[in-house]
C-alpha cells in the first residue's frame, strides 16, 4: 500500500446506522465513532428517504500535514447535477478520516445516477464513483 500519497476508500451508500456499545470492541471500517453502518448492497435506493446517506473513508499521505480538500459530484450519465466542496474533520485517533454525509434525493427523477468523490491534498489527489439506481 502506497502510503506516500492521499487515498480513497470505496464509497458506500448507507441502508441503516445503530449505535454500539462503547465497551463493546468491533474492528469494522463500517464503525465510526460509536455508530455502525450497513451498507446498500446494490439494491434501488427508494425516493422515500429523501436524504441518500453515503460514507467512505480517506487515508491522508504519511507525515502530510496538509488538510484534504473534498469535492463531492453527483452526475447523471455525463451530466454533472451538483458539485459540492465539503468541509473535513480531522483525521480521527488512526490517522484516517472517515467521512458520512447526505445527499438530498427530492428534486431527483427515478433513474440510474453516480455519486463521486474526489479528494485532494499536497500528495496527490483520488477519486472513486458509485453508482445507484433511484426509484419511487
Amino acid at each position: 500500500t502506497d502510503t506516500t500519497a492521499i487515498r480513497l476508500s470505496s464509497i458506500a451508500i448507507i441502508k441503516k446506522g445503530e449505535q454500539i456499545p462503547k465497551d463493546q470492541k468491533i474492528d469494522s471500517p463500517f464503525l465510526v465513532g460509536e455508530a455502525m453502518f450497513y451498507p446498500v448492497l446494490g439494491e434501488p435506493v427508494s425516493k422515500a428517504i429523501k436524504q441518500l446517506p453515503f460514507f467512505f473513508t480517506i487515508y491522508p499521505a504519511l507525515g502530510s500535514t496538509f488538510v484534504p480538500q473534498l469535492l463531492v459530484e453527483l452526475l447523471q450519465g455525463n451530466n454533472t447535477l451538483a458539485s459540492a466542496p465539503l468541509k473535513l474533520p480531522p483525521p480521527n485517533e488512526t490517522g484516517k478520516i472517515p467521512y458520512v454525509g447526505q445527499l438530498p434525493l427530492s428534486s431527483l427523477q427515478p433513474g440510474e445516477y453516480t455519486l463521486r468523490v474526489t479528494v485532494r491534498s499536497d500528495k496527490g489527489s483520488a477519486t472513486r464513483s458509485m453508482k445507484f439506481m433511484l426509484q419511487n
